[in-house]
């Protein structure tokens, strides 16, 4: 939604903060629940181009669906991190919720197409990639800028 509310559409580099500040805001307008949500982003200032950004938004969304999803437990606060930060010549994506975690769920054998979608996008970014618990789901790519779009 917000790559498609910008009028222009251009290659240069995006700002990584503003498009997952935009795409958590956007979630949390969805939810139709008054129950209790708190987001703790952590995110480094960053430029990227719109293919880096465009995998990493579908990745996230996917979490924050998720979380929103499978991670409610009664009346107890959804608790959802965040974190972006540059290392050297890579970038470290983190995500954690306060949820059941993912249990005994192995990723490389489930049918979700969520779980295909975000296992898809960290393909065509080249990265390296997690899931594991730790209080709650946690996931975490390493990724390098990609430069695939050229006009």
């Amino acid at each position: 939604a917000f790559v498609y509310a910008n009028k222009t559409f251009t290659v240069q580099p995006k700002c990584a903060i503003q498009y997952i500040y935009s795409l958590t805001n956007y979630f949390k307008e969805l939810q139709a629940d008054d129950r209790s949500l708190e987001y703790q982003l952590n995110l480094e200032k960053v430029k990227l181009t719109i293919d880096t950004v465009l995998p990493l938004g579908i990745i996230c969304a996917e979490l924050l669906s998720n979380s929103f999803k499978y991670a409610r437990q009664g009346d107890r606060k959804l608790r959802i991190s965040m974190k972006l930060r540059g290392a050297g010549d890579k970038y470290v994506f983190s995500y954690k919720d306060n949820g059941l975690g993912y249990g005994c769920m192995d990723n490389r054998d489930s049918n979700t197409i969520g779980l295909y979608l975000m296992q898809s996008m960290v393909k065509q970014l080249q990265a390296f990639h997690k899931f594991f618990d730790n209080s709650g789901a946690c996931f975490e790519i390493e990724f390098s800028e990609k430069i695939v779009s050229l006009v």
